[in-house]
């Protein structure tokens, strides 16, 4: 796996989405079979997204930053 955006944790993690087109319906998915054996993340990949795209995943992974410090199951590790 080569991710294109930061933030998501999807080159680490069985969980992947899937989008329709034409409806923008959403759909979660979860598997042991698509979790990556290999991640390769090249900040050169990442630097092609657009400003709006980088604000979005970089919010998005502060969001998750805050709610592992503040969550109540918070661990030593998250």
């Amino acid at each position: 796996v080569i991710p294109t955006t930061c933030g998501t944790g999807s080159e680490g993690n069985g969980f992947g989405v899937l989008t329709n087109p034409e409806t923008g319906d959403k759909k979660s998915l979860r598997c042991n079979a698509i979790v990556p054996k290999v991640s390769i993340v090249d900040p050169a990949v990442m630097g092609t997204m657009p400003p709006h795209v980088l604000a979005s995943v970089g919010f998005d992974a502060l969001c998750h930053n805050i709610e592992a410090y503040t969550s109540k199951t918070a661990q030593p590790f998250t």
